[in-house]
């Protein structure tokens, strides 16, 4: 009976995880895609790390950077996974701008 919670965060933290790998490649996808069409980025955080690297490795290391921090305090802390679905949430409504803007044209 003990491990049966932590049986449910682990599964719970796993689904956040994968949705969170998800959400970030749409997100760099359609990023592309607006950057591509002369579209600009939005995000002050990465606008300069797209500056110094260039727009898709910018891009690239900073959803790798952010991927690689939540993934690991999961890994470490599974019954801290609303906080990764809170990042989820997060992306689900950069994802649904992004796609606005790219009805836009």
């Amino acid at each position: 009976h003990d491990a049966l919670p932590i049986l449910r965060h682990r599964c719970k933290g796993a689904l956040v995880i994968v949705l969170l790998i998800l959400c970030g490649i749409a997100d760099l996808v359609t990023t592309y895609l607006g950057l591509k069409r002369g579209d600009t980025e939005a995000n002050p955080v990465a606008l300069p790390v797209m500056k110094l690297l260039g727009p898709v490795a910018g891009l690239l290391a900073l959803k790798l950077l952010c991927t690689a921090i939540i993934v690991g305090v999961l890994m470490l802390r599974p019954s801290w996974w609303p906080l990764g679905a809170a990042f989820v949430g997060g992306y689900v409504l950069v994802l649904a701008n992004n796609i606005r803007v790219l009805r836009k044209s």
